[in-house]
């Protein structure tokens, strides 16, 4: 039980030190409307051009932007949002000479909206884990039961909502098998209880 609290421990002081690398943009919620801003002092019309998404896809557009004073903005449709990664929106601004300006604007669409709790995630995975199996194998009955339904928890949340800014094929098989496994945990811990008051 103690290299088991010092392990945890550990992991809790490493944890933290690990970070993704890469370009880091705002994030954005999978499959929710988004609302394009961009700011000119100059421009008369801006213009959506394209948007990139994370698989190097490119949609073309030519869409104009509502202008407020010096605002520009536009709703886009949920359904551009449905590929999780780095999404990249071209603008086109001119001003009456004709003078063009171009940018991009980009997001990370994420599962949650979130971005950068992968840590937490993984603590709060091997918290679950760590006290269902301490109650199964520990022969802890009611400890074993709510690491369980804990477990069952946590696979149903990450079948939803994916681990951090990943969802897909693996955090889904994880998913499965946590619920399995929690499952497992709680029903025979219960059936041993339901023995135990015979």
């Amino acid at each position: 039980m103690k290299n088991f609290i010092v392990l945890m421990l550990m992991a809790l002081m490493i944890l933290p030190l690990v970070s993704a690398s890469g370009e880091s943009y705002l994030p954005h919620e999978y499959s929710t409307p988004f609302t394009l801003t961009a700011s000119s002092n100059n421009a008369s019309t801006c213009n959506l051009t394209y948007i990139q998404y994370a698989d190097n896809t490119k949609t073309n557009f030519n869409i104009e932007l509502d202008k407020v004073g010096q605002d520009f903005s536009k709703t886009i449709s949920a359904g551009n949002y449905t590929i999780l990664g780095a999404v990249c929106h071209g603008i086109t601004c001119s001003d009456s000479s004709s003078n063009l300006e171009t940018g991009s604007i980009c997001r990370e669409i994420t599962p949650s909206g979130d971005k950068g709790v992968l840590g937490l995630s993984i603590i709060l995975i091997l918290v679950v884990y760590g006290i269902a199996f301490f109650g199964f194998f520990g022969r802890n009955i009611w400890v074993a039961v709510i690491g369980g339904m804990a477990m069952m928890a946590l696979g149903i949340y990450t079948t939803t909502n994916g681990i951090d800014i990943y969802r897909n094929f693996m955090t889904q098989a994880f998913s499965a098998v946590t619920i399995a496994i929690g499952a497992i945990f709680a029903l025979t811990a219960g059936l041993e209880l339901i023995d135990e008051l015979k």
